[in-house]
């Protein structure tokens, strides 16, 4: 029955694997990559149930594209902070593997495209093995469906181990605090200028006998207080330098000066940075913190906000309406996906995906179904309006579309190399195989924990994201996603070095091939 309804078969699959996924141990659960492994067992048991190839691309299509969305305004400005540093990272790890493939290879009595598969399945890098297969030499699947599952395994540990180095930052960072700071030292610059030497946002100020709120014009005197809000070391640092911290909270005077979270629905809006919104100017009204998923964010000018943000102001109270309405304020509006820039941005990532790009020795390569996607969503992300077109995707969205992707793109994965895995698996040869593929995946871990610390110099959560990204492995990004509440600089640190580890594989397992 499961044979001839593989709709029916895959959602079994994927129910299965989120159900195993949720399993607990000692603070550690595969998450989504349970997908993977609930798929191999099912197609162990019985080789006909195998999920149709086209399941397995669209979820890796839509999982590739909306990363690339949700990641690129953070991606160019950390391309431009660590580019280079990026690009040694990777090469050094990805090489690394392939040196270690390589060697392996005589011993585990593979070779030719074999040993592309054996590094291809360490890696977990399925366009890699697209790539040497058909070549000459020992079968390229088997061996990467051997070293597949170590190769996930391996770094969805390695993801933990620094999640868990990383868990402090990373709650310090979600959490901000609202301190009213009494003014003691003369001679401050406006706020627009405070507001640029340190990730702060103000709200209400008192100056003389008036509480008004500031502006970036504002300029404080001695004796005014005015609400700051920031992360607590950024905080205490700007009340040590400016005077101290005041007894009474301007925020709890609810009289002429309100606050309320507001949802940010309107689609004209979103995607534009939150100093173009021009609420001072417009309403007298200033944003102090946005909201993005589980994460508060300062809301300083440059922040570029998204469709279900939701943007707490203070504001006059009889102003509180209107910019209510100029910002959408609803949760309805949010629900309806714009198809048309989804669609046109999917079709131009598999366009680019379908370029042939050529090689030393007459080879040639392309991006394929993921890099192609991931690409065209990076630079969408990034540009975010093209005209009347909003490429970007608020939080909910992202987040909803990259789990469906995820879920389906493993599942079919799985259900396509169980047969192979547990025939090969339970020979000796196989064996010799897969601990080959373990040795392999330890070096590309070692090396790439070393380089994210000591190369990029980044803090553990966006490590996580980089390590997900050096082994271009989905199941690793959902991983290190789910167990930071979606932390952005998980997707920044996965989207930071994927694309040129996805071009640095492609090349490395046709030359080790070869």
């Amino acid at each position: 029955m499961l044979a001839r309804n593989p709709v029916l078969l895959l959602f079994v699959v994927v129910g299965a694997g989120a159900a195993l996924g949720r399993i607990r141990v000692r603070g550690f659960s595969l998450g989504p990559a349970a997908a993977l492994f609930c798929g191999l067992a099912v197609s162990a048991f019985d080789p006909r149930l195998q999920l149709p190839e086209i399941v397995q691309t669209f979820g890796l299509v839509v999982f590739a594209y909306t990363t690339g969305v949700a990641s690129g305004p953070a991606f160019v400005g950390g391309l431009r902070r660590r580019g280079v540093p990026a690009a040694i990272a990777v090469v050094l790890t990805v090489c690394a593997a392939a040196l270690a493939a390589a060697a392996l290879a005589s011993f585990v009595h593979v070779h030719g495209a074999g040993t592309g598969g054996l590094f291809a399945g360490a890696v977990t890098n399925t366009p890699a093995l697209a790539s040497v297969v058909g070549r000459p030499g020992t079968n390229p699947v088997v061996a990467y469906s051997l070293a597949y599952p170590a190769g996930v395994l391996g770094m969805l540990l390695a993801a933990h181990v620094m999640l868990r180095r990383g868990r402090d930052a990373a709650d310090d960072r979600a959490r901000l605090v609202s301190w009213t700071v009494e003014v003691t030292e003369p001679g401050l610059p406006r706020i627009a200028q405070l507001r640029d030497e340190r990730p702060l946002a103000f709200g209400r100020a008192t100056t003389g006998p008036d509480l008004t709120v500031a502006t970036p014009d504002t300029v404080l005197q001695p004796g005014d207080r005015v609400t700051v809000v920031g992360n607590r070391r950024d905080v205490e640092q700007f009340a040590d330098e400016v005077g101290r911290r005041a007894e009474a909270h301007l925020a709890l005077d609810r009289g002429r000066l309100d606050f309320r979270r507001i949802v940010l629905s309107s689609r004209q809006l979103a995607g534009r940075a939150l100093g173009e919104l021009g609420l001072p100017e417009r309403f007298g009204a200033i944003p102090t913190r946005v909201r993005r998923g589980d994460v508060d964010l300062v809301a300083r000018d440059d922040l570029v906000v998204e469709a279900g943000d939701r943007i707490r102001v203070v504001a006059p109270g009889d102003r509180m309406r209107e910019v209510a309405r100029y910002l959408g304020d609803s949760e309805r509006g949010l629900a309806e996906i714009d198809a048309v820039s989804l669609a046109l941005g999917i079709v131009a990532g598999l366009l680019v995906g379908l370029v042939q790009l050529p090689l030393p020795g007459g080879a040639r390569f392309s991006l394929g179904s993921a890099g192609g996607p991931l690409v065209a969503g990076l630079v969408l992300g990034a540009l975010g309006r093209m005209g009347a077109m909003n490429f970007r995707l608020h939080h909910q969205e992202a987040t909803t579309l990259r789990q469906i992707g995820t879920l389906l793109f493993l599942a079919a994965v799985g259900t396509r190399s169980g047969s192979a895995f547990a025939s090969a698996v339970t020979s000796w040869h196989g064996v010799e195989i897969v601990l080959a593929g373990v040795v392999v995946t330890a070096v590309a871990v070692v090396v790439a924990t070393s380089t994210a610390r000591r190369v990029l110099r980044v803090d553990p959560v966006t490590a996580a994201g980089v390590l997900a990204g050096m082994q271009t492995q989905p199941a690793v990004l959902a991983f290190a996603s789910e167990r930071t509440g979606h932390d952005d600089r998980v997707n920044l640190g996965y989207a930071l070095v994927y694309p040129v580890a996805m071009l640095v594989k492609l090349v490395l397992a046709q030359l080790i091939a070869g």
